[in-house]
């Protein structure tokens, strides 16, 4: 299995460019570091429980690194995820909330009692009815990120921007093996479809990007077919089943440019991937999710016991 260096330990990747914001900005490892400790500054060395309102800014990457660099307890939301009415901060009651426009502020002084390996609370697509969070732990979410570089075959000259929300765990998950091979992040919140997107794309020469089916849909309905980026090395699908039309679609697209395809299965349980069909295989196994990425196992069992290779279950 890949190394299970954890993605928060910037420091390894000195002045290698982290991050690089729209308006091209740029922050290396050790000024992100830098950064990160700073954001944290005011919530003290005492284990906390910290609510971030996430967005594809320097900012929230930096509070969400140095809440992990010291030892707290970090739950992602969305917009509007920290308004103290809001239904997370109300059943929780988180000790600190963040948004990019005020920093942390105090909002409990009461301790909450923590499990001592809980890193992340991220809500699951499948949750209904009262707010339910899934618990992550250090070493779920630093193997999962280091099993993520292995086998998309990440290195330091990758370049992946923003395509989903943070608070999402397939979005969280981006960032974070990015941080972990020593690759740059493009901060965007723009669309896949939008024509500017693109533009920053081949402008700062990025490698990769992600996307849910709703995603691969569009991008077929857009042009994104017709084009070639020449820094495209790879690209990745996750969230939901893409209909096996446009996973052949998009395989013949990567195969024709030089790039890399990559259908996945995961699930924000698992922090958060889980399968993948290597690109060689795409072709002959479109249907299938794959199989588990390094250091993970998949079976099957029937009645709670494992059957063999080729039998129904669950």
């Amino acid at each position: 299995m890949a190394s299970t260096n954890n993605f928060w330990e910037l420091e390894r990747h000195g002045d290698a460019t982290a991050l690089i914001e729209e308006s091209g900005r740029t922050l290396s490892y050790a000024e992100l570091a830098a950064m990160a400790d700073a954001a944290v500054a005011d919530v003290g060395s005492d284990r906390q429980l910290v609510l971030i309102e996430c967005a594809n800014v320097a900012s929230v990457v930096a509070a969400f690194i140095g809440a992990l660099r010291h030892n707290h307890a970090v739950m992602l939301t969305g917009p509007g995820g920290s308004d103290p009415e809001s239904e997370l901060v109300q059943i929780f009651r988180p000790n600190f909330v963040f948004t990019p426009d005020t920093g942390f502020r105090r909002t409990n002084d009461e301790p909450v009692a923590l499990h001592p390996d809980l890193a992340v609370l991220l809500s699951t697509s499948g949750s209904t009815g009262s707010p339910k969070l899934v618990r992550l732990s250090r070493e779920n979410i630093a193997s999962n990120a280091a099993s993520i570089v292995e086998y998309l075959g990440m290195t330091s000259a990758d370049r992946s921007p923003t395509c989903l929300p943070m608070q999402y765990s397939f979005g969280m998950s981006v960032i974070n093996s990015s941080l972990a091979c020593g690759g740059a992040i493009f901060l965007t919140e723009a669309s896949v479809v939008d024509a500017s997107f693109w533009d920053a794309f081949d402008r700062h020469g990025l490698t990769n990007f992600q996307g849910v089916p709703h995603s691969f849909e569009l991008l077929a309905r857009s042009g994104f077919l017709d084009r070639h980026h020449p820094s495209l090395a790879f690209f990745t699908q996750a969230g939901g089943k893409l209909a096996r039309p446009r996973v052949e679609t998009f395989d013949n697209y990567a195969r024709k440019h030089g790039a890399r395809f990559y259908v996945m299965y995961g699930q924000t349980e698992a922090s958060p991937r889980m399968a993948y069909v290597p690109p060689e295989d795409l072709h002959a196994h479109a249907a299938t999710i794959g199989r588990a990425v390094p250091g993970g196992e998949l079976w099957v069992e029937e009645d709670g016991v494992r059957v063999p290779d080729g039998t129904e279950g669950e």
